[in-house]
């Protein structure tokens, strides 16, 4: 696990960080912030919340590299996403993250620009692309 000092945040209490720790032990924080997740179906040009939200974490473990949300109040992974190679990272207003998957596409809205930019530049400096 990285060193949380590593990770400065205004919003986030040290009893958060200390969940944090323990909750992704065994995996390698590179960067959080905290954000709400949302979703749109392919049909649908409609955002919707889907009552998720917590730290947003970018993780890697053996090599794979995780997005996931850990709810602040169980403590417990609420959401967790693959970045896979050509992962098709998006970014909207500053603090909008967007991306497909095979259901649906979803979005990470941030609660701070700056912890966005922080992790946006960390989600696009470990997505792997095909030479073209």
């Amino acid at each position: 696990m990285s060193n949380l000092k590593d990770h400065v945040h205004t919003i986030l209490k040290p009893e958060d960080f200390r969940m944090l720790k323990n909750v992704l032990s065994r995996e390698t924080l590179l960067a959080h912030s905290v954000a709400r997740l949302y979703y749109a179906e392919e049909d649908t040009l409609k955002w919707i919340y889907s009552e998720i939200w917590g730290i947003v974490a970018l993780t890697e473990k053996e090599n794979c590299h995780y997005i996931q949300i850990i709810d602040l109040e169980t403590k417990k992974i609420r959401f967790k996403h693959e970045v896979y190679r050509n992962f098709p990272y998006k970014t909207y207003l500053g603090f909008v993250h967007a991306w497909e998957s095979e259901e649906c596409s979803f979005a990470l809205s941030f609660s701070d620009t700056k912890d966005s930019k922080v992790f946006k530049d960390k989600v696009e400096s470990i997505i792997p692309y095909d030479k073209k």
